[in-house]
């Protein structure tokens, strides 16, 4: 044992000094923070760009069966019953279905039409 000052301390220790920055363990904590912040971030952003590109697939997919579906009733009409067209696409335009729904005769001019009139 040494003697230092007025406190023994043992034989080949020496002194620690006063600890200015953060310790290991926290520089380690940092360190994997930062790590997973750089991976995970475009990460995120890469999923968001994947999503938005399904969703609207998946919206231009509905929108086109949706479409379909309109034409093969209103063309079942037209052929059974000219009268009830009107009527009949009225049920197509609205909120559970299409925003708004015309039909084109063989000159392109409008036989009929539902939902809000376009501007002019």
């Amino acid at each position: 044992m040494s003697v230092g000052g007025d406190r023994l301390e043992p034989a080949g220790e020496m002194k620690r000094s006063a600890r200015t920055g953060p310790g290991l363990r926290v520089q380690i904590v940092l360190a994997l923070a930062g790590v997973m912040l750089l991976a995970y971030v475009p990460l995120f952003f890469a999923i968001a760009q994947v999503t938005r590109a399904t969703s609207l697939a998946y919206r231009e997919d509905a929108a086109r069966s949706l479409g379909r579906a309109v034409a093969a009733h209103v063309a079942e009409v037209r052929a059974n019953d000219p009268t009830a067209l009107e009527r009949t696409i009225a049920s197509h335009a609205g909120d559970d279905g299409a925003l708004a729904v015309a039909v084109y005769g063989p000159s392109r001019e409008v036989v009929a039409r539902a939902g809000p009139r376009p501007r002019s």
